[in-house]
């Protein structure tokens, strides 16, 4: 009996800490959804500003060219159903929409799943201004599809007619899943930087700050302190090289994990004040939140009245509350706000957790209905005297082990000489799971430079037209070769900046037609006869990054010649 007791101990105590390392806390998975449709709307909001140039067959690439160049059959999208402006401006607008239910937690997994399927759309219909982010907000939203983000603060959770208390504890592979998804960002990024600018010379982040395309005024002035430089290289490597074992300590699991946690969001912080990346760092330091363990929301009550300034927290709630009562369609009484709403547990399942109830009694409960839960979703027990421990099922939970493995196979594969077996290669393709998290790897590009588009009017005039990356067709004459005082600012966005940095790739060379031809049919749309556009030329000017702060005279590089017809 003695050793029996022992046994199930130790393995009561190995499901407590599998549980604690790789089990998600429902309260952060509800943060997550809300931070997940707040980037997605953002992202919406940037590519709408560039809906015909990126999306239409009116822009620089045509679904035609598309499909024939640079497509393969295990690429599918919605946006190839039509290249009009009116159809992709609909698909966006529906995006939107689902990107707002999200936000509120209503018909949670069904959005969750279109906005993946659209995402999926968009990043086919043109590669060429994808980045990092893009890759990185793809795989969120997959595995997503797999979670109850609408388990708790949602209108899910309120429409519910008889709504049971919850436990905060949700674990499956899709946790694992999501986890590890963050963790290879880290990991396989620190293989890949390999170059000694990384590792012993530590001028990796000198190297980066000289890129004028991305850094931001702050950059520039830290360009001055190469002292400084050399420590934040140091750091930056090294702490994303072993931060991930914070998130995944066995001991002091909550304190260490959310110091991690916190140390990420600080570092892609950090980065933001230096670079320009799009997204990408707003997307890799709040997906962080997914990790709050139940440590950070036991003492998050404390956080909550620190931040509502005490005095006059409750009074101000109240009065809210009274003028949302008053109006002519009162909020349901689940959906009413209340001072702690935002860092506390339902009082139902706090009154649950005290009444002795445990978790492990909780899973041995008959069934009850959780809602919500879609198709394939997280399964459930439930007893009347205690919270619900979600679960998914057996089949999600299969596929979602089978995901798991299969992206570490292909993060795998782009580090070594391991390949995804043949059969199961398109799987990637068609899911889009591709990912290679090899940013400034092995080291930073060490060409910069700018672009100058000097064209000529049918008046005779000479002008500059590199401001229409900037959405601007309108006159400004003369040609100046100078450098611009802040390169950054020449693209609209980064989504520009990609697409221009993929025309200098010879390999792209065939698609700078395609860019000559838009930018004729805009300027002439804009202008009169005199002022229509005859010719252009597209150069490149190279700026290479030396050490030590030496500089190199630029040099032309002719792109591409256009003649407007």
């Amino acid at each position: 009996m003695t050793s029996r007791s022992a046994n199930r101990r130790v393995f009561l105590w190995f499901r407590t800490k599998t549980e604690e390392l790789f089990g998600a806390d429902l309260r952060s998975l509800a943060v997550f959804r809300m931070i997940l449709a707040l980037i997605a709307l953002a992202d919406l909001t940037m590519r709408a500003d560039s809906l015909v140039p990126f999306y239409t067959d009116l822009g620089v690439l045509p679904r035609q060219v598309l499909l024939t160049d640079l497509s393969s059959r295990w690429r599918l999208s919605l946006l190839l159903m039509s290249g009009d402006v009116f159809v992709q401006a609909m698909l966006l607008t529906l995006a939107g929409l689902a990107a707002m239910a999200l936000l509120v937690g209503f018909r949670t997994r069904f959005v969750t799943i279109f906005l993946w399927v659209f995402f999926v759309s968009i990043h086919v219909r043109n590669p060429l201004v994808l980045s990092n982010a893009d890759t990185l907000l793809r795989l969120l939203f997959f595995w997503a599809m797999f979670l109850p983000l609408g388990a708790f603060w949602s209108v899910d959770r309120a429409r519910a007619s008889s709504p049971r208390p919850l436990s905060t504890r949700f674990l499956s592979f899709a946790t694992v899943g999501l986890f590890a998804q963050i963790a290879f960002i880290y990991a396989f990024g620190a293989v890949f930087k390999s170059g000694a600018e990384w590792r012993t010379d530590y001028t990796a982040i000198y190297y980066a700050l000289q890129l004028d395309q991305m850094v931001t005024p702050f950059g520039e002035y830290l360009r001055q302190f190469p002292e400084i430089l050399a420590l934040m290289t140091f750091g930056t490597y090294w702490f994303e090289a072993l931060g991930i074992l914070l998130l995944f300590s066995p001991v002091l699991t909550g304190r260490l994990r959310t110091a991690g946690v916190l140390g990420y969001v600080l570092l892609h912080l950090g980065i933001r004040l230096t670079m320009t990346l799009g997204l990408f760092q707003w997307i890799a330091a709040l997906a962080m939140v997914c990790f709050l363990p139940a440590w950070f929301w036991g003492k998050a009550p404390a956080i909550g009245r620190i931040l509502s300034y005490r005095a006059g927290y409750e009074r101000r709630y109240q009065w809210l509350n009274a003028r949302l009562s008053r109006t002519l369609v009162p909020l349901p009484g689940a959906l009413r706000l209340s001072p702690m709403m935002a860092w506390q547990a339902p009082p139902t399942v706090a009154a649950a957790q005290t009444s002795g109830m445990s978790d492990v009694a909780a899973r041995r409960s008959p069934a009850g209905v959780n809602p919500g839960a879609g198709p394939g979703g997280p399964a459930k027990t439930l007893d009347v005297g205690g919270p619900v421990t979600l679960r998914s099922s057996i089949w999600a939970n299969l596929l979602a082990a089978f995901f798991l493995v299969y992206i570490f196979a292909f993060n795998l594969s782009t580090i070594s000489d391991f390949r995804i077996p043949p059969p199961l290669a398109p799987i990637g393709s068609l899911l889009r799971l591709e990912q290679k998290w090899s940013m400034f790897s092995p080291y930073p590009n060490k060409r910069d430079g700018w672009f100058v588009i000097p064209g000529e009017l049918r008046d005779g005039r000479q002008v500059e037209l590199s401001a229409v990356t900037l959405g601007d067709f309108g006159i400004h004459e003369g040609v100046s070769w100078e450098k611009p005082q802040r390169v950054a600012d020449t693209f609209k966005d980064l989504h520009w900046r990609k697409y221009m940095v993929n025309l200098v790739d010879p390999q792209h060379a065939d698609l700078r037609l395609y860019f000559g031809r838009y930018v004729c049919r805009e300027w002439n749309a804009r202008h009169d006869e005199g002022g229509n556009l005859q010719r252009f030329q597209l150069y490149y000017m190279v700026e290479p990054t030396l050490p030590d702060y030496q500089t190199v005279e630029p040099s032309r590089m002719v792109l591409w010649k256009h003649r407007c017809s």
